[in-house]
């Protein structure tokens, strides 16, 4: 366990701390502002001007996997933030009464 720890500390330290490329930096963008859970790779391509397997494999070497992955992990950190606020609003509910 603490060589994996280790490497992956080794990892971050070689990671370049600069600011994503500039079509990285635009899929956040569109992501941020976009209803991306109906979106597809073609599409999301042509909104910021790359092509699609260029974009793929853009993901991929920023994101560490491909886009049906980040995909999936955005969906359950939309899901785990919801879950938060329903706990959150209970408890707001219980103490204002």
């Amino acid at each position: 366990m603490r060589e994996r720890f280790a490497r992956l500390l080794q990892m971050l330290e070689m990671h370049d701390a600069d600011d994503p490329p500039e079509d990285i930096q635009a899929l956040l963008g569109w992501l941020s502002r976009a209803d991306w859970r109906r979106a597809n790779v073609r599409g999301v391509a042509d909104v910021i001007a790359v092509g699609e397997r260029t974009l793929r494999r853009r993901i991929r070497e920023h994101f560490g996997y491909g886009p049906k992955t980040l995909e999936r992990i955005l969906r359950f950190q939309i899901f785990l933030r919801n879950a938060r606020l329903s706990v959150l609003f209970k408890s707001l509910r219980v103490a204002l009464q």
